[in-house]
């Protein structure tokens, strides 16, 4: 709990040959929930305006917000 696992460690969907049987299923769904989160909210985005190296890509800064609020409303 004191710093981030490795790969070696932690592959919540599997690695290589052990590839989680679930894992095509849970980025359908959160692709599915995106859109969804897109089409009935606004994004407002504020501060973060450069990006930082993550664990696996680059990021958004730690200082960046993104606000939502209802698309209707």
């Amino acid at each position: 709990l004191t710093k981030a696992p490795s790969s070696e460690v932690y592959a919540p969907f599997g690695l290589d040959r052990h590839h989680c049987v679930g894992a095509d299923w849970v980025v359908t769904l959160s692709s599915q929930f995106v859109e969804n989160l897109a089409e009935k909210l606004r994004w407002k985005w504020s501060g973060g305006s450069s990006v930082e190296r993550g664990i696996f890509h680059f990021q958004p800064d730690s200082s960046a917000i993104v606000e939502f609020s209802r698309a209707d409303g």
